[in-house]
């Protein structure tokens, strides 16, 4: 448990997704040779990274899982120790989708440290609160499709970092950018105009501090490509569509052209692209394809993220008016993959890109 505290165990899911067999090094110069052409020729090095990649992930989960139970014998329940630990559990298992999990944890953390925050004087309860309404956030509306208690819980994890660290303090400001994304997210179910209001704003608050400050650049993107989001859904194409380009070279050089949060932009700009120029949906079909390939390999094909790259491909397939039924085997693919809580469907009801399915197709769409 030591080791995990120590080691920060929430980013071994990023970390894992950089693993290529085939740019490992043997001993021998001839072992390589012999490995790399005995792979390709047998599974291939992409089937083999995802098998790798599956197996490390499934170890790390079980171990992370069954950590903070012996935590919990060796300090207590209701120790700062078990609290943060089962914090940082939860953050890694919303990271690699097992989101049902990661709320147990999250919530679990939520009580203790809040409990620890109310009758201690020791002064790690209240950022660790903060940190855990932050990052129960985001678990709410991934798994729940909850962004109403997500933005709550934001907004408390805000305010409490506020008066922690200031307006402008890093932790600050990175759970005011993930405000201003749930209120996004929660637009695209409602369609509550106020909250995208509140949410371009926000991001753009963000945006201009995280570069003002000369913030690491890591951070500055992930404004940026928030801020991109909210633009989209605001209506604001050609300023979207500039800002996602620009992220997605950032992120290319900052990151790699297969990181997730790369792959995440790429999204982005592919949705933003066939609004913007409808000429160009069949270009965004592609790149977002290949999206949702990469993110196959190398988070998995049921991970959330590559599930929305799926949902977003079936909506331009569908803006496309493409013959055939691929639109609707990739979207009933990404709802049996679970793009089916009530937010996704809500989502699936407003969206533009799929009117054409739900008035020819009723009785389908109905079921």
């Amino acid at each position: 448990e030591r080791g995990l505290l120590d080691s920060r165990f929430d980013q071994f899911a990023s970390s894992i997704e950089r693993i290529d067999i085939q740019q490992a090094e043997a001993f021998d110069a001839r072992d390589q040779v012999a490995i790399v052409e005995a792979v390709a020729d047998a599974v291939g090095f992409d089937s083999l990274n995802s098998i790798v990649i599956t197996e490390l992930t499934r170890l790390f989960t079980q171990l992370a899982k069954d950590s903070v139970p012996r935590a919990m014998q060796c300090h207590g329940e209701d120790s700062l120790q078990a609290s943060i630990l089962a914090l940082i559990v939860g953050e890694f298992l919303g990271e690699v989708s097992e989101l049902d999990a990661a709320l147990v944890f999250l919530r679990f953390a939520v009580q203790k440290l809040g409990k620890g925050a109310s009758s201690s004087t020791e002064g790690e309860w209240a950022p660790r609160l903060n940190g855990a309404k932050h990052s129960l956030g985001w678990t709410a509306g991934k798994a729940l499709g909850d962004w109403g208690m997500a933005s709550k819980l934001y907004a408390e994890a805000h305010a409490g970092r506020r008066g922690l660290f200031g307006d402008e303090g890093k932790d600050t400001l990175s759970t005011a950018r993930r405000l201003g994304w749930s209120l996004v997210q929660k637009h695209r179910g409602d369609g509550d105009e106020a909250s995208l209001a509140d949410a371009v704003a926000i991001l753009r608050q963000v945006s201009e501090a995280s570069t003002r400050l000369k913030m690491n650049q890591g951070v500055v993107i992930q404004a940026d490509r928030c801020l991109a989001e909210a633009l989209h859904a605001a209506g604001h194409l050609e300023e979207s569509r500039q800002l996602y380009e620009d992220v997605v070279g950032r992120c290319e050089t900052f990151f790699g052209k297969q990181h997730r949060r790369t792959l995440v932009a790429t999204d982005g700009l592919a949705m933003v692209m066939a609004d913007h120029t409808p000429d160009s949906t069949e270009e965004a079909i592609a790149l977002m394809q290949h999206v949702a390939a990469v993110k196959a390999i190398k988070i998995g094909k049921n991970h959330h993220s590559t599930v929305i790259s799926d949902f977003n491909t079936a909506c331009l397939m569908a803006q496309a008016q493409r013959t055939g039924d691929e639109a609707w085997r990739l979207l009933n693919s990404a709802i049996a993959r679970g793009y089916c809580n009530a937010w996704h469907r809500a989502v699936m009801a407003r969206s533009s890109h799929l009117s054409g399915l739900r008035e020819t197709c009723t009785e389908a769409w109905r079921l």
